[in-house]
């Protein structure tokens, strides 16, 4: 049996896109925001690395580190890059990957359309 995400009236009342509450929760979106600073602190990650690395993926630029605003998933979707540190990749080659595979991502989704 698929496990259906649940969506609240209360969610539903404050949400700015509604209609997209219950396809958000399926692709991980459990509905609360992050701040950088807040996600740095619970990786070990600097906060300059995370916000190269959101603007990589097109994330909002946003001045404030400590302003929680990113949603969970989108905010915590680039972790994955971060193994690339570990296994030798400098900082200005993960950026680099990642702008690429969006360039990619992009073309792909125009295709699709």
């Amino acid at each position: 049996m698929v496990a259906r995400p649940r969506v609240f009236v209360e969610q539903i009342r404050t949400a700015f896109t509604p209609i997209l509450l219950a396809s958000n929760r399926v692709i991980g979106d459990d509905g609360t925001v992050v701040s950088t600073q807040e996600l740095a602190g619970s990786t070990g990650l600097s906060v300059e690395l995370l916000q190269r690395l959101h603007r990589a993926v097109g994330l909002a630029r946003i001045n404030d580190p400590a302003l929680a605003v990113h949603p969970r998933a989108d905010a915590e979707s680039v972790l994955h890059a971060v193994e690339l540190a570990k296994i030798g990749f400098e900082p200005e080659e993960i950026v680099l990957i990642l702008r690429l595979l969006m360039d990619g991502l992009t073309h792909a989704a125009i295709v699709m359309r």
